[in-house]
C-alpha cells in the first residue's frame, strides 16, 4: 500500500540455521563447555594451562567462552580448543583429570565441524559489521553458504554427517525465497563489488535477465558500468576468498 518493497531479514538467518544444526551435537557441545568452564573458574587450572602453553610453545590464549545470543561464539570456542588441544590435554592430565577430556574421535569431529562452519562464521562477521550495506550481499553470500554445505567432503563421523544434513534442510528452506527475490537480484547485479561473481550466476539473476528487466535504460547503463569500475572492498575480497576456497573460480 505504501509502495515499499519488503526484503527478508538475512543478518539473523545464519544464526538460526547453525543453531538448528548444533542441536545434533548436544553431548559433544556439553563436554567442550565443561572443559572451558573448568579452566575459567579454577585459578590452579588456569595457571597449569599457561604453563603447558609455554612448554609446548603454543599461543598463550585463554579458552573462549560462549555467548548464548551469538552462535559464532560456539564456533570460536571450538576453534580455540583445537588451537590449544595439546596444551589442554597436558594440563588436564597434570591436574588429575578434573574435567572429562575429549576422546580422539571427538577432537577430529571438532576439526571437521570447524571446516563446515567456517563460511558461516565469515559471513556472520561480515553481515554484523555496522558499516555493512547488506542487501546486495544476500544472494552471493547465501549461495556461498549453500555451496559450502552441498560441496562439503563427507566426513567419516556419523555425527558430523548428521550436522551437515541438519544444516542443509533449513538452508534450502530459508534461502529459497531470497534466491527468487528479483529486488535482491537487481541490487546484486548493480553492485560493483560483485562484478567478479563467478560465471555460474545465481539462477534468480538469470531469470531476471530473461524476463527483460535489464532492458530498462537505467539498469542497462548501470550494468554496463560494472565492466569498467574497479572495486577493492572488504566485501568483494571476502566473497572471492570464499568462492576460491570452494572451487568456484
Amino acid at each position: 500500500m505504501l509502495g515499499v518493497t519488503h526484503l527478508p531479514c538475512f543478518t539473523h538467518t545464519p544464526n538460526l540455521i547453525v543453531s538448528d544444526g548444533l542441536k545434533c551435537i548436544t553431548e559433544l557441545h556439553e563436554k567442550c563447555r565443561n572443559v572451558v568452564s573448568y579452566f575459567h573458574r579454577s585459578v590452579k587450572g588456569s595457571e597449569t594451562l599457561e604453563t603447558s602453553q609455554m612448554q609446548l610453545n603454543v599461543p598463550k590464549h585463554k579458552l573462549a567462552e560462549e555467548v548464548a545470543t551469538r552462535w559464532n561464539s560456539t564456533y570460536e570456542r571450538f576453534e580455540r580448543l583445537i588451537q590449544q588441544e595439546e596444551a589442554v590435554k597436558v594440563a588436564i592430565v597434570r591436574l588429575d583429570n578434573p574435567a572429562e577430556i575429549l576422546e580422539k574421535e571427538e577432537w577430529q569431529m571438532l576439526k571437521d565441524l570447524i571446516k563446515i562452519l567456517r563460511p558461516f562464521n565469515e559471513v556472520t562477521k561480515e553481515l554484523s559489521s555496522e558499516k555493512s550495506d547488506i542487501a546486495s550481499k544476500i544472494i552471493p553470500f547465501g549461495r556461498i553458504l549453500q555451496a559450502s554445505l552441498f560441496r562439503a567432503r563427507e566426513p567419516n563421523e556419523d555425527l558430523v554427517k548428521t550436522v551437515i544434513t541438519a544444516l542443509r534442510e533449513p538452508m534450502l528452506k530459508r534461502f529459497l525465497r531470497m534466491n527468487e527475490n528479483l529486488t535482491l537480484a537487481l541490487v546484486t547485479l548493480l553492485d560493483p563489488r560483485f562484478k567478479t561473481v563467478p560465471a555460474r550466476s545465481p539462477s534468480v539473476v538469470i531469470n531476471m535477465l530473461r524476463r527483460g528487466i535489464s532492458s530498462d535504460p537505467a539498469v542497462a547503463a548501470a550494468a554496463a558500468a560494472l565492466s569498467t569500475e574497479d572495486s577493492d572492498t572488504e566485501s568483494s575480497s571476502l566473497y572471492l576468498k570464499l568462492t576460491i576456497s570452494l572451487g568456484f573460480v
